[in-house]
């Protein structure tokens, strides 16, 4: 497998020959491309190559649909993959390429692996400063707009209302940062919301976590979401794009509207009311991610299309 530290910024058409014939000494089987960006550079060279190219898919939050975009899809890969059904739907709405060389294979998790590395999460209580029996909320995600995350910042406010002791812990970092702060300010929960930036540690905080909280506007297959289940954290979550052939509403999480912070307010709120059907939920969300989301079972159908094609 080749993994690319450095992928050309640009498309230049005078260099196609020159790295088809670089990429050609490399002896690919296949190429797995994951951005516009990559498939621009790289996708025309690596078909010149005699390399068959893949492009996978998270979402199409972002996409980018100029001409050129169009045409490296529909000419230069073979094929895309789709986290969901949903987004294969939607990519063959934009005319990239035909449905029937979309194939939908959804992200998967190693449920093993997430347990070892959430070993030892009960001090972060005291490292995060947060006091015995307080509630904890999480979400993990890009402070962007199509996350939804100023929701959840609204949704929490009323959430403290019936729970006072309640923290609100953010794990990310985006554009959407100063906004955030702005409403924690104006919500006045500047004691009970924690930007937390970057971390490598998740699977800790899951652990720690009374509910996680999916808020996106936008989803292909969260993979943060199919982790807090792997580790049986009870799911809040809007129902938008991949995101509802995951979680059964009310049998292994609950499904709110996206951009309704009262729905979402009151679905965390009986996640903390109720935490008897919320652990009997996370058990079911396990069972869904040990049957239908492992990291072996998403490999195989990786390997699957790359060995005997569409």
């Amino acid at each position: 497998m080749l993994f690319l530290a450095s992928v050309p910024e640009t498309f230049e058409f005078a260099e196609v020959g020159a790295r088809a014939r670089h990429l050609g000494r490399l002896r690919l089987d296949a190429a797995i491309l994951a951005q516009d960006r990559e498939l621009l550079s790289l996708g025309l060279s690596l078909r010149v190559a005699g390399v068959p190219v893949v492009v996978a898919r998270k979402g199409l939050a972002i996409a980018d649909d100029r001409p050129l975009v169009r045409w490296a899809h529909a000419a230069v890969a073979h094929g895309v993959i789709a986290p969901s059904e949903r987004t294969r739907y939607e990519i063959a709405r934009l005319g990239w390429l035909p449905l029937e060389r979309i194939r939908t294979i959804a992200n998967g998790v190693d449920v093993e692996e997430l347990r070892r590395r959430s070993e030892g999460w009960q001090v972060l209580r005291d490292d995060l400063g947060l006091q015995p029996g307080q509630p904890v909320i999480l979400s993990i995600g890009r402070l962007s707009r199509h996350k939804g995350t100023v929701h959840l910042v609204r949704a929490f406010a009323r959430v403290v209302a019936d729970h006072p002791d309640a923290q609100l812990l953010l794990v990310g970092v985006g554009f959407r940062f100063r906004t955030l702060t702005e409403v924690v300010a104006e919500e006045n929960l500047g004691r009970s919301v924690h930007f937390l930036g970057e971390r490598w540690d998740a699977p800790k905080l899951l652990r720690l976590a009374d509910v996680f909280v999916l808020p996106s506007l936008y989803e292909g297959m969260s993979t943060a979401l199919l982790e807090a289940m792997a580790l049986s954290v009870p799911v809040v979550a809007t129902a938008v794009s991949g995101t509802p052939e995951v979680i059964e509403d009310g049998k292994t999480g609950y499904l709110v509207a996206p951009a309704d912070p009262v729905s979402l307010a009151h679905a965390i709120s009986a996640v903390l009311d109720d935490p008897r059907r919320a652990a009997r939920m996370a058990r079911g969300a396990l069972r869904t991610v040990t049957r239908r989301h492992s990291f072996q079972r998403m490999v195989d159908a990786v390997e699957e299309i790359l060995l005997h094609g569409w």
